[in-house]
């Protein structure tokens, strides 16, 4: 259990090394010098143009972080629209190795950046979003000054990859042509591997491994699938007036099967351990209420239907 915490812990603060990549090689110092002094028409309008499209985006994701803020509050949500945001701005980092004078519409090079630069302000909101669900508030400060220093030290070291194998060298490796800039522009796909790649322990660790109410992300989806599919057969209402549940009627195999997440043709011993599986995440001892209560007669009862009718 101290393991999986850590490697949770772990896995989020490591999406600071990821993303510091975007804020440092693109934002502040290689992909902005290389609009000014390249692919603007000049260096007076390339500064406009760079100061006021990322003034506004920034503008724009603050207008919109009340929305996203209310959302990230909303943990099965915040999941997708994390690794959404992300990916936008990993993947239009990617597309900056095609930005060149003679190449790229700068209208579009400009798009992209905005876009960008939204996704990567509203990625933030989803991120810090999750530090609730993975420590307590003791230990914020340290946990978010943990993640702040990987993000300074992931800084450095994709600044010493770029300098010291691509730009510095006289001979670049991969042949690069100084000619078109290939020797710098080489460094924003290398920004984009690099947040996607170190973004990955988060997405499938950490995120898969939060915890509400006692309950994995994974569990969740489990008893929401459930819920619905009860729902929709009319054996269990949502939680009405009074919360009450509807009585349910003799299930049939099929429905019996459905609940318990199975197929037929599974074994004694299968059918038992699903059911167990279920109970432990919803049984009235482990979350006691009502409503944990009718779902655990539900699976009580898809169990014993399908031991009677098949195994009898």
């Amino acid at each position: 259990m101290i393991n999986n915490r850590f490697n949770v812990r772990l896995s989020w603060s490591f999406y600071d090394w990821a993303n510091s990549a975007w804020s440092a090689i693109i934002i502040t110092f290689i992909f902005s010098r290389y609009f000014v002094d390249v692919l603007a028409p000049d260096k007076d309008l390339g500064t406009l143009y760079w100061t006021w499209t990322i003034g506004i985006s920034s503008l724009v994701a603050a207008l919109l972080s009340p929305i996203f803020g209310s959302i990230s509050d909303q943990s099965q949500r915040s999941k997708f629209w994390l690794i959404l945001s992300t990916l936008i701005y990993a993947l239009i980092a990617l597309s900056f190795w095609f930005a060149q004078p003679k190449g790229m519409d700068l209208l579009l090079i400009i798009f992209l950046l905005f876009i960008g630069n939204i996704s990567y302000e509203i990625s933030q909101i989803f991120y810090n979003g999750q530090l609730k669900l993975i420590t307590t508030e003791n230990n914020y400060a340290k946990l978010s000054g943990f993640a702040w220093g990987l993000g300074y030290a992931g800084t450095v070291i994709i600044f010493i990859i770029y300098y010291g194998i691509f730009l510095l060298p006289n001979d670049p490796i991969f042949a690069l042509d100084k000619t078109t800039y290939e020797n710098i522009r080489i460094s924003f796909p290398i920004t984009g591997v690099w947040i996607i790649l170190f973004s990955l322990p988060l997405f499938f660790l950490a995120l898969s491994a939060l915890k509400i109410k006692g309950l994995t992300a994974f569990q969740i989806w489990q008893i929401w699938r459930l819920l619905n599919y009860l729902r929709s057969t009319g054996r269990y209402s949502h939680f009405g007036q009074n919360n009450q549940a509807r009585p349910s009627s003799n299930l049939s195999t099929d429905e019996a099967y459905k609940i318990l997440g199975i197929k037929k043709g599974c074994t004694k011993q299968e059918i038992i351990k699903a059911a167990n599986s279920l109970q432990k995440k919803i049984h009235p001892d482990v979350n006691p209420n009502s409503n944990t209560e009718r779902l655990s007669q539900i699976v009580n009862e898809a169990k014993e239907t399908i031991l009677k009718l098949d195994f009898s």
